[in-house]
């Protein structure tokens, strides 16, 4: 089905998995022991989907996950750090308490996206391997 031309800025991708239970996106993953832990779960929350916590814990563990997952606090970037290739990542400073600086053909916002660094990446030595290709 199309939509009326010019919608396309109107597309919502929300849900509802329940009359109480909306959800942003409509992504849910798995609840299976090899699929959703509380790291999936989480992920899944920060991207505005469910992470179904699988039943085989113990009542107390499934609590613990849970627990776990609504305490943890979704980063949200209220500006981005863009810087070229050719770029030296000298300090922490470099990242403007972003958690990752991302890599544009010209260090721009409006140019070409190659990757991104991350201070957890070796970000003192320039080596092209350190960054992240997309």
């Amino acid at each position: 089905m199309h939509g009326k031309r010019g919608d396309h800025d109107t597309v919502s991708l929300s849900m509802r998995l329940t009359r109480r239970v909306p959800l942003l996106s409509s992504i849910l993953s798995s609840p299976m022991d090899t699929i959703t832990e509380g790291a999936t779960a989480a992920a899944m929350a920060s991207l505005g989907g469910l992470g179904i916590i699988h039943s085989n814990l113990s009542t107390a563990d499934q609590v613990s996950v849970v627990r776990s997952v609504k305490s943890r606090r979704v980063p949200i970037l209220s500006t981005l750090t863009f810087r070229a290739p050719s770029d030296r990542i000298h300090s922490l400073d470099n990242f403007d308490s972003c958690p990752y600086v991302l890599v544009t053909q010209s260090g721009s916002a409006s140019s070409q996206l190659l990757g991104k660094r991350s201070p957890r990446s070796d970000w003192f030595k320039e080596v092209e391997e350190s960054i992240v290709v997309f």
